[in-house]
């Protein structure tokens, strides 16, 4: 039995907790053996990743993955004195005490495992490169075309084996900006985990009004997503079809961010119609009574949504980036200034149901990939 270790940054909401939630109960007990180094284990996703064993939170580096606007001194006294001695210590000796500590976990981790998985960039990464083993791997889940996308801070791509990408997109824009390291990267899809997400569909009640067309996107509300774009497009389509639709928006973010949109929604007079939902642990019941889902984003490795909304039957209409067309059929695929339109026709569209079957041989390839690396 091969000894395999998976790293992520947290269990905050996202795309990357969510994948690995649904890859791990895939792997076969009987030839791997999985443990889960979370760095900093706060979030909605702590007690649902299944079939691994999670190693203990070290507590220094808890404190010290702790987002700086959310500590003050009254509220955490060691994550405060923690991150102000990061701080000396990187003026004074040029290695923070972060650093130190991944050294020092690197070091208790090493000889453990046959294969190490940083399963994203950025400080995953740098605690798998501190660990010796047998191989490593890192999967990339950024677009590299878009600089505020980049997840390799700190990331020293030579020390790994294999360099997994979740889209061919994401593969190509990565080799763009590194091309030295394209004999060893790949591309695998993500895992569409259908029977969690119908099930999780049938749960609890949602805030939605049958009387309307119901359009829903979800995300952070942060600039990847481009959430901020929304109202303008659904006034264009109120103008086109009237007060028949509404858009609904699950997701939560800064509050500067979330403050703009707000901004923007009552520019346009909308609401009442354009509604923010806030966090949902289980997006996938809205998902589910929606007539249409909308993607707007800048940029995306991978979208996972894209794939939820498809098991749950609800149609698609995305934002023309090039992950999209590996997902999604080219007709519902759409530049911005004709997203509008497209949307007015899903509208006066007769409805039909739709049903999508393709989960399970997509499962079984992404599968037979990811196990393939690990037993090399």
């Amino acid at each position: 039995m091969r000894k395999i270790l998976f790293i992520i940054r947290d269990f905050k909401q996202g795309g990357i907790p969510r994948c690995l939630q649904s890859l791990l109960p895939c792997l076969d007990n009987e030839r791997f053996d999985v443990d889960l180094l979370c760095l900093h284990q706060d979030g909605p996703y702590k007690n649902k990743i299944k079939n691994c064993n999670i190693i203990n939170q070290d507590r220094v580096l808890y404190h010290l993955l702790a987002f700086s606007k959310n500590v003050g001194l009254l509220r955490d006294f060691w994550t405060f004195s923690y991150k102000l001695y990061d701080r000396v210590l990187k003026i004074t000796t040029q290695k923070s005490l972060l650093l130190r500590r991944i050294d020092l976990i690197g070091k208790r981790l090493s000889g453990k495992y046959d294969v190490v998985i940083a399963y994203s960039e950025g400080i995953a990464a740098q605690m798998a490169s501190k660990i010796s083993c047998g191989r490593k791997l890192v999967w990339i889940h950024n677009d590299y075309s878009f600089d505020c996308a980049r997840g390799d801070s700190g990331t020293s791509f030579d020390s790994f084996d294999k360099i997994v990408c979740v889209s061919y997109a994401t593969q190509r824009s990565f080799v763009g900006v590194f091309p030295q390291f394209k004999e060893k990267t790949c591309t695998i899809y993500n895992i569409i985990n259908d029977k969690f997400i119908l099930d999780s569909a049938k749960e609890g009640t949602v805030e939605i009004s049958k009387n309307y067309f119901n359009i829903i996107s979800v995300g952070r509300i942060c600039y990847q997503k481009n959430f901020i774009i929304i109202p303008k497009i659904l006034s264009s389509v109120r103008n086109r079809v009237g007060d028949v639709v509404k858009w609904y928006i699950c997701g939560s973010g800064p509050e500067d961010e979330v403050l703009l949109l707000k901004q923007e929604i009552n520019k346009y007079n909308l609401s009442d119609y354009c509604i923010l939902l806030g966090a949902k642990d289980n997006p996938y019941p809205y998902i589910s009574e929606a007539d249409l889902f909308v993607m707007t984003s800048h940029y995306e490795s991978y979208p996972t949504v894209i794939n939820e909304a498809m098991v749950l039957g609800t149609p698609i209409i995305s934002i023309d980036i090039p992950s999209a067309y590996e997902m999604l059929d080219k007709s519902r695929v759409h530049p911005l200034k004709e997203i509008p339109n497209a949307i007015g026709n899903e509208i006066q569209a007769p409805k039909r149901p739709i049903v999508w079957k393709g989960a399970e041989k997509h499962n079984k390839g992404v599968i037979s990939e990811v196990e393939k690396l690990l037993n090399d």
